[in-house]
């Protein structure tokens, strides 16, 4: 019973947190975003809009457009894709938090506070990039994953949480190299300190495997420029 009481309680508080939060919808860089996935619905559709025809190749948000077009064509509507993968962002965010707090032995109550710290904290930002917004956007996922990513590297479970940069990395490639980079002196320090050198390997190779891939594709295709590096 208790359990549930939990589970029913850490329900109704992503609610309300949504509900307060809110979702923004369209935004500026949506409408950048709509007709691309239009196009891929109707090939027919923007053959002579350049500016289409470059977002059909692979970018920065190649990933996330295909999976916005994935759901149009399961029976979803334009913009009940895009608020579904915006959903599936912030409930994944939050719970992070919350999994990051019971990592630090802060339990639920510490959870709620960074979970509203980081939704909440004005201008709350890593860097040039915020935190979370509330629009359905590549970086908004990119950042649920690296908060999984984040909270790995806290239980000391290195693949994972390099698996974790690496994906983010495929969505929006500084929000997944940047936290990469930056835990990797600790993963070597950790790695000697324990002897596991499989464990760095393995993290270091998936994460570099994934971070080719996102890197790869656009300097074949001469898009691997400082606008395609920024933070949205």
């Amino acid at each position: 019973m208790n359990n549930w009481l939990k589970t029913g309680g850490f329900l109704a508080a992503i609610t309300v947190a949504f509900a307060i939060y809110g979702y923004w919808w369209p935004s500026f860089q949506n409408m950048e975003e709509i007709p691309p996935v239009l196009a891929l619905l109707d090939p027919q559709s923007f053959q002579k809009d350049l500016f289409v025809q470059d977002r059909l190749g692979f970018g920065p948000r190649y990933l996330y457009l295909h999976a916005v077009f994935s759901l149009i064509t399961c029976g979803l509507s334009v913009p009940q894709s895009w608020f579904v993968l915006y959903v599936a962002s912030f409930c994944s965010f939050v719970l992070a938090q919350f999994a990051l707090a019971r990592s630090l032995g802060c339990g639920w109550l510490g959870g709620g506070i960074l979970a509203g710290l980081c939704l909440f904290a004005p201008q709350a930002s890593l860097g040039a990039a915020y935190l979370f917004r509330p629009e359905s956007l590549p970086f908004v996922l990119a950042m649920a994953f690296t908060s999984w990513g984040v909270v790995f590297v806290f239980r000391e479970k290195w693949a994972p949480a390099y698996l974790f940069f690496g994906a983010a990395s495929l969505l929006q490639l500084l929000i997944g190299v940047l936290p990469g980079l930056f835990f990797l002196p600790i993963l070597l320090l950790d790695t000697r300190a324990k002897h596991h050198a499989k464990t760095a390997l393995v993290s270091i190779a998936s994460f570099s495997t994934l971070v080719a891939l996102s890197i790869l594709p656009m300097i074949a295709l001469g898009k691997l420029e400082t606008a395609s590096l920024n933070s949205e």
